[in-house]
């Protein structure tokens, strides 16, 4: 299962950092990677939009802006391709 995954998160880092350079090359803002936010956002803006009010009135307001803007702001790329290859690894080591 963790394999599986690892996999989907994998292929989701570099079909965002794909999307990244689909962008570049129409000339639409250069090349750049892009944030899990920017990424949430055009999959589901509207349960993006929720998430920051949610936080800061159900858990604490400081939380926010001291660790999950700070996430959110990584690049796709290396955020969910970390966290596949994280799994990936951890699922060869499991397996031995």
């Amino acid at each position: 299962m963790l394999r599986l995954f690892g996999w989907i998160f994998l292929a989701a880092g570099l079909g965002s950092a794909l999307w990244s350079g689909a962008r570049a090359v129409s000339g639409a803002d250069g090349w750049r990677l892009m944030g899990l936010d920017e990424v949430w956002f055009r999959l589901h803006a509207p349960s993006f939009g929720l998430l920051q009010p949610a936080i800061e009135r159900h858990v604490d307001p400081d939380l926010w802006f001291d660790l999950v803007f700070p996430i959110l702001q990584v690049p796709a790329l290396l955020s969910l391709g970390g966290l596949g290859l994280a799994l990936l690894l951890l699922s060869r080591l499991w397996r031995r």
